[in-house]
């Protein structure tokens, strides 16, 4: 598989209940992200334009616009709109205001962390950021002062990305443990009843259909045995 391709289906296996909520997430960091940098802004000396600070009205208001989307019907492949976009805002705004917007990248690698499933995607990301977190050195005022903030930064970014990626790979691994046991228990309920082979699909949604096809016939059963007449079955006397 190419590298373009396994980049366009990083999100692929991803059920659309969990792709809503990534991209809440996306969202919601899009939303604070744009609104923590209009007040650390006026904090600066100088104080930036006001027409500068219309760099957090675009980064709020596209987080309120992908918020809003329908992201179970969105084609997966566009949650690479969090990283791509986000990294340009924070590029924008080290430009504009100060290299201190930098540290917003934290919040890119949290991100990719807990949502992209390729190894190589996520690798690629995190070169991505720190080339984005780099880059304003090559035009620095202030090389050594803009040079601080950049060392102080990219050990943050690095151990909150790693450590993230971490936690999140542990919890998918045991996700899929308790998947396949749930497989496995629903299976031995379906040949216990004699039903139809189901396919071959382990996915979240398969296994709570099937799950429910097997209570609607347990409770069925019930049903068939509790309107018998008493004394059923009859005795072999």
């Amino acid at each position: 598989m190419t590298f373009v391709r396994e980049a366009k289906e990083a999100f692929a296996d991803i059920e659309p209940e969990e792709r809503a909520r990534l991209a809440r997430l996306g969202s919601v960091l899009f939303m604070a992200g744009s609104l923590t940098a209009i007040p650390a802004g006026l904090l600066l000396e100088p104080a930036p334009e006001f027409h500068e600070h219309v760099i957090s009205v675009v980064g709020f208001l596209s987080g309120v616009v992908l918020y809003s989307l329908d992201w179970k019907r969105m084609p997966s492949w566009w949650l690479h709109i969090f990283p791509v976009a986000g990294s340009l805002i924070v590029l924008a705004g080290t430009t504009v205001f100060s290299i201190v917007f930098s540290f917003f990248l934290v919040l890119g690698g949290m991100f990719v962390a807990v949502s992209v499933r390729s190894s190589r995607v996520f690798s690629a990301y995190i070169a991505f950021f720190i080339f984005v977190l780099l880059l304003p050195l090559t035009y620095a005022d202030d090389f050594s002062d803009d040079a601080v903030v950049v060392l102080a930064t990219l050990p943050v970014f690095v151990a909150v990305s790693f450590v993230s990626r971490y936690m999140h790979e542990a919890v998918e691994s045991q996700k899929e443990q308790y998947r396949f046991f749930a497989s496995e228990a629903i299976a031995l309920g379906e040949r216990i009843r004699g039903s139809a082979e189901r396919p071959d699909d382990d996915s979240a949604a398969e296994l709570e259909e099937r799950l429910k096809d097997l209570k609607l016939a347990s409770s069925k059963d019930r049903r068939d045995w509790s309107s018998r007449p008493t004394g059923w079955p009859p005795s072999s006397n």
